[in-house]
């Protein structure tokens, strides 16, 4: 279902929602919670969203789409310890996977606490694409060093003790979207929301092209994409409720 088609839907799940909140103080996606006032925030077209909504929106992402692997947010901070490069503050993060047989890989950077902006890794076509919704707030140059740096140290790593003949890694291009003509966004709170956003129908295998006619092309779809974000976090919160009582059954 196309997010403008989703705008309408998710009303209903918001209701269902706010009546759970009357009674519950939060709800849990995987691991990461979500309390009644994160989910008020989530849903206030003012406010910023925080790691928490990063976190849980991209882990639920994770058990959707098991083609992709999304990062939490705070894991390019670990890498980046003091701006300083960091490969063992995360070299465990992915004991049990693989990213190289992963077709994307999604990392959310945060700049100062001003600005979330999305690195999107297409592991087959070893190229890096960074997502700013305002064109290139960044520091682009520290990124393609800091990502390409790890992708080396990951695959070394992973690699090491298997038989397998590590071979020389090649430094990826890095593109950045939106960075010549019209930016998507408009305001100077709604940053998290896109990267959410993009996260979603990357994961879908949306194609560059159908995003930028969403984005551009339908009014208000990021303005009224927080509520379709508490629906989906909503609905998915229900279906691993369900799966677990038909284990317990």
């Amino acid at each position: 279902m196309m997010p403008p088609d989703e705008i309408a839907y998710s009303k209903r799940s918001i209701l269902e929602l706010q009546e759970y909140l009357e009674d519950n103080d939060n709800i849990m996606i995987n691991s990461d919670i979500l309390t009644t006032e994160k989910i008020k925030d989530l849903l206030d077209p003012w406010t910023w969203l925080s790691s928490d909504h990063i976190n849980a929106y991209f882990s639920m992402l994770n058990t959707k789409h098991p083609q992709i692997y999304a990062f939490p947010s705070y894991f390019y901070t670990k890498l980046t310890t003091n701006q300083e490069y960091n490969y063992e503050g995360v070299r465990r993060w992915t004991k049990r996977t693989s990213i190289f047989d992963k077709e994307i890989v999604l990392i959310p950077i945060n700049f100062s606490d001003s600005h979330w902006v999305l690195a999107v890794l297409r592991m087959h076509q070893q190229k890096i694409e960074i997502w700013d919704s305002l064109g290139g707030q960044h520091n682009k140059k520290s990124i393609k060093e800091n990502i390409n740096k790890y992708l080396q140290d990951e695959y070394k790593d992973k690699k090491r003790g298997k038989n397998v003949k590590t071979k020389k890694f090649e430094e990826w291009p890095v593109k950045v979207k939106f960075r010549t003509g019209k930016t998507p966004q408009a305001d100077t709170n709604s940053c998290g929301v896109f990267i959410c956003f993009f996260a979603r129908l990357l994961s879908e295998c949306y194609e560059d092209d159908e995003i930028f006619d969403i984005l551009f092309n339908h009014n208000s779809v990021i303005e009224h994409y927080r509520e379709v974000m508490a629906s989906e976090l909503w609905e998915f919160t229900q279906v691993v409720i369900l799966a677990n009582d038909e284990k317990i059954g």
